[in-house]
């Protein structure tokens, strides 16, 4: 009789797995690292109100002119004649390279000029404080318009403004191109004419820093020219 061999198997006991450890023990505590967060959160934000109060001061004693930076030099009195001196020179140029065609009679034109530098409001009114006639901005006339515009309406006017940077501006001596042209023919240069001053407009563009001006200008008669 044939005796079947003991499974091995059959007398190994299988252990049941332990049960699984609750998810609570597993996962890590993040309690105190929340509050760690919070706690950094709180922290910028009190740095971030401290920054905006000091920035605020800082702009106020700015505005107020007690701070920032320094107070620019007034211009002195030579350098005020040299400006002033600066201006004529460049009106003589300006008024060498104006081209009037077909001009006749006593026929008016406008020579203008503009500062290549920055201008800043105090600049400005350092110059032309209390000079000549504002036109722009008024009460009645564009109250909110950035752009000043002070005007000399006579010689005279212009004249008093320049002395009192002992600078003499003449009313005459200025030239002016005149130009002719005939039958549809390419228009040529006839001569040179003279011209005189008349008056002065001042524009101040105080967001810009631009300064610029318009001389008012008379041709004298070149009828017979």
């Amino acid at each position: 009789m044939v005796t079947k061999a003991p499974d091995p198997c059959s007398s190994m006991k299988i252990k049941a797995p332990d049960s699984c450890p609750s998810m609570a023990s597993r996962a890590p505590d993040t309690s105190a690292e929340v509050q760690m967060l919070r706690q950094e959160v709180k922290t910028l934000t009190d740095e971030n109100s401290a920054l905006k109060r000091e920035v605020y001061q800082l702009r106020k004693r700015a505005s107020a002119g007690g701070g920032g930076a320094p107070t620019k030099k007034a211009r002195t009195a030579g350098q005020k004649k040299k400006l002033f001196e600066k201006w004529v020179k460049a009106l003589h140029r300006e008024c060498k390279k104006h081209k009037i065609n077909n001009g006749f009679g006593c026929e008016p034109f406008s020579a203008a000029l503009a500062e290549t530098g920055r201008w800043s409001p105090e600049d400005f009114a350092e110059i032309f404080s209390g000079a000549g006639e504002k036109v722009q901005p008024t009460p009645s006339n564009k109250p909110t318009s950035v752009i000043t515009i002070l005007q000399f309406g006579s010689y005279e006017d212009v004249s008093s403004f320049f002395s009192g940077a002992e600078v003499t501006i003449p009313r005459g001596g200025y030239e002016v191109q005149i130009w002719r042209r005939r039958n549809f023919s390419k228009s040529y240069k006839n001569c040179d004419a003279p011209a005189e001053l008349t008056g002065m407009d001042v524009h101040y563009n105080k967001s810009k820093h631009i300064l610029s001006f318009q001389f008012s200008m008379e041709l004298k008669d070149v009828s017979d020219w």
